[in-house]
């Protein structure tokens, strides 16, 4: 024969099981939004990348223009020298890269 449970220990149970599938509901929302939260500080850090790489690449293209013009000040032979071996060395490498072809 097969035990019944009374029908307080039953509406008990019901209870107990109710209040822990919402606790639980709330656990997996927190997990969610936790995940969200993590992947988007990922995205905003990769977008304070992008700008510190911006920055840093402009500052160094600051720094060798004024450096350019300065060595141009100073000693306009050297610069003038240094000009047409950075022309010359473009040119190589114009002629002797692949063409790119346009489809």
């Amino acid at each position: 024969m097969i035990p019944t449970l009374s029908r307080a220990t039953q509406r008990a149970a019901v209870r107990y099981y109710r209040w822990c599938g919402k606790r639980m509901e709330r656990l997996l929302q927190i997990l969610d939004d936790l995940d969200d939260l993590y992947y988007m500080l990922g995205l905003l850090n990769e977008r304070i990348r992008n700008i510190g790489l911006s920055l840093l690449s402009t500052g160094i293209a600051l720094a060798a223009l004024c450096g350019g013009i300065f060595l141009a000040l100073i000693h306009p032979p050297v610069a003038l020298a240094t000009a047409i071996i950075l022309f010359v060395s473009l040119l190589y490498r114009l002629v002797t890269s692949p063409r790119l072809e346009i489809a």
